[in-house]
C-alpha cells in the first residue's frame, strides 16, 4: 500500500530526472522510514481468522476456477469502486495546480501551512506519479520547497482508499494511526526542509 506508488520504479526514475538529488533522496527516505514503522504501527493488530474450505478429491482445476473467478469479481468490483474516483482526483488536482495562480501560494512558509498540506496531501487519493508530477509543476510554479517536499512525501503514500481499506479489513483505529504518521513524516520532512534553507 505504501511501497507500490511510492517506490516504483519509473515514479523514482521521473524523481531523481525533475528534482534535485536531496530533495529526491528524502522523497526516497520517507517511504523507507514509513515501511520501518509498519511493525510498530500494527503491533495491537489481532491476526484474522481466515477458513477456507475445500472438497476433497475436487482436483486442481475446479478450485483454481474458483478462485480465479472470485479474483476477477473481485478486482472488477474494486475497479469499478476506485478507478472513476482516481481519474477525477487526477484532474481536480491537476485543474487546481493550472488554475491556482502561484501568488496565492504564501512566500513565507508556515508551520500550519505544512501541517495542513502534510493533512491534504496524505487524505487525496491520487494517481501513481501525479505526486512527482504535481510537485514538479507546483516547484516550478514558485511555490515554496518546504511545502513541495511535503506535498511530494504524503502524495500517493496513503489516502483516503486506504484508510476505508484497513478500517473495514483490519481496524479504523490502525487505519487512521498509519493516517496519521504517514501525515506526520510527511510534515517533519517539510519542516525539516525549511530548517536547512534557513540554515544556508
Amino acid at each position: 500500500m505504501i511501497s507500490s506508488p511510492t517506490l516504483n520504479v519509473v515514479v523514482l526514475a521521473m524523481l531523481f530526472a525533475l528534482f534535485p538529488f536531496p530533495v529526491a533522496l528524502v522523497r526516497v527516505v520517507v517511504p523507507l522510514a514509513l515501511i520501518a514503522l509498519v511493525p510498530w504501527l500494527t503491533r495491537r493488530v489481532q491476526p484474522l481468522e481466515i477458513a477456507c474450505d475445500v472438497a476433497d478429491g475436487a482436483g486442481l482445476l475446479r478450485p483454481a476456477a474458483g478462485t480465479l473467478k472470485r479474483y476477477l469479481v473481485n478486482l472488477a468490483k474494486l475497479a469499478a469502486a476506485t478507478v472513476p474516483l482516481m481519474i477525477l482526483a487526477g484532474f481536480l488536482g491537476a485543474l487546481f495546480v493550472e488554475l491556482v495562480p502561484a501568488s496565492a501560494i504564501p512566500a513565507q512558509v508556515l508551520l500550519i501551512g505544512i501541517v495542513l498540506l502534510a493533512l491534504v496531501g496524505t487524505f487525496l487519493p491520487v494517481p501513481i506519479a501525479f505526486d512527482v508530477a504535481a510537485s514538479f509543476l507546483l516547484l516550478s510554479r514558485g511555490v515554496p520547497l518546504p511545502y513541495v517536499v511535503t506535498l511530494l512525501c504524503t502524495l500517493g503514500a496513503f489516502s483516503v482508499y486506504s484508510v476505508l481499506i484497513l478500517g473495514r479489513t483490519i481496524s479504523w483505529r490502525m487505519a487512521l494511526t498509519v493516517y496519521s504518521t504517514v501525515a506526520l513524516v510527511g510534515a517533519v520532512a517539510g519542516l525539516g526542509t525549511a530548517a536547512v534553507q534557513a540554515a544556508i
